[in-house]
């Protein structure tokens, strides 16, 4: 359409009573014509030249950026799933991708294709389907005798003006033969005792303590105790507030595993994984909760690794 855009035609435009054609012509006129884009806008044509464009070209428009933001909106919400979204405490799904490679102290591990772990040290036979495990199922195996146990206090329970609670050591085992345990203080206390039973009879009890920490005398090595520490205040005697699934609890492992674990430290003071993972099969809850904190610090990125920890005591609020 080289000529201007007769006046009845302008009108159909403005209008839309004119074929589709015909339109196609005057929008493509219009383009490159100001007098007869001037015309139209007397006709009662829209007041903004953007709108003289096609409709149906706007739309595609649109509809065009509208798809790229899904995609992109999308691929946001896949990449944050895969690198921002830490795992859930209370346990792996069976479907969470294994972990292939991993800094541990000085050195790396990694799971080959073909399942095979290597690492830049040496892994002792009797640990390395733990370690496999702990990076294919983002578990650590607990004995049951331990994983029976109390593990704490709940993420849920409420805390009343008052009370204190035990620490350590709960629902694990103990390398020495005479621990530390330890607990929270109480406000205007004048001292603490401690009471250690096994098996419902009394085994010893502390002198008053001022301190919140008492290490005792050493006990009997393969046993398992439970223990209760009470305040004095005001003229009576507070007792720390129970865990709802029992009493605190530990085991003293036998001599032999003990040195076992020891030497293993000392060997290897900076494999991580390796010692979390040993430790928690023999029910060194506590040391191998230390241990994997380590593996997770040198790994801030892979966050599936929180569930090595989270597993040993799910829904427990930590106390140490």
């Amino acid at each position: 359409m080289s000529e201007h855009v007769t006046q009845r035609r302008m009108k159909a435009f403005v209008t839309g009573s004119l074929g589709q054609q015909d339109r196609l012509a005057v929008e493509t006129h219009m383009r490159t014509c100001s007098s007869c884009r001037n015309r139209m806008l007397d006709e009662g044509a829209p007041m903004s030249e953007d709108e003289l464009f096609p409709r149906r070209l706007r739309n595609i428009t649109f509809g065009a950026l509208a798809a790229l933001l899904v995609v992109a909106l999308a691929g946001i919400f896949w990449w944050m799933r895969s690198n921002l979204i830490p795992s859930t405490a209370g346990g792996v799904s069976s479907t969470q991708p294994e972990i292939t490679s991993i800094r541990d102290g000085n050195g790396a591990i990694t799971l080959m294709p073909d399942g095979r772990v290597e690492s830049t040290y040496p892994i002792p036979g009797a640990y390395l389907n733990a370690v496999k495990e702990s990076l294919t199922a983002q578990r650590v195996s607990v004995p049951k005798t331990i994983a029976d146990l109390p593990k704490g206090y709940p993420s849920t329970a409420e805390r009343k003006p008052g009370d204190f609670r035990l620490l350590a050591p709960i629902g694990t085992a103990v390398l020495t033969d005479h621990p530390k345990l330890t607990w929270e203080s109480l406000p205007d206390s004048l001292n603490y005792t401690v009471t250690i039973t096994s098996e419902g009879k009394p085994v010893l009890s502390s002198p008053p303590l001022l301190d919140t920490d008492w290490e005792t005398p050493p006990l009997h090595r393969g046993s398992r105790y439970e223990w209760q520490v009470s305040a004095a205040r005001a003229g009576q005697r507070v007792a720390a507030v129970k865990m709802p699934a029992g009493d605190a609890a530990f085991f003293v492992l036998d001599e032999e595993k003990a040195r076992e674990l020891e030497e293993l430290a000392q060997a290897n003071p900076t494999a991580h994984l390796l010692l979390g993972v040993a430790f928690a099969g023999a029910g060194a809850i506590e040391r191998a909760e230390d241990e994997l904190s380590a593996v997770v610090r040198n790994n801030p990125r892979t966050y599936s690794l929180k569930s090595l920890i989270a597993n040993l005591r799910p829904g427990i609020q930590p106390a140490r």
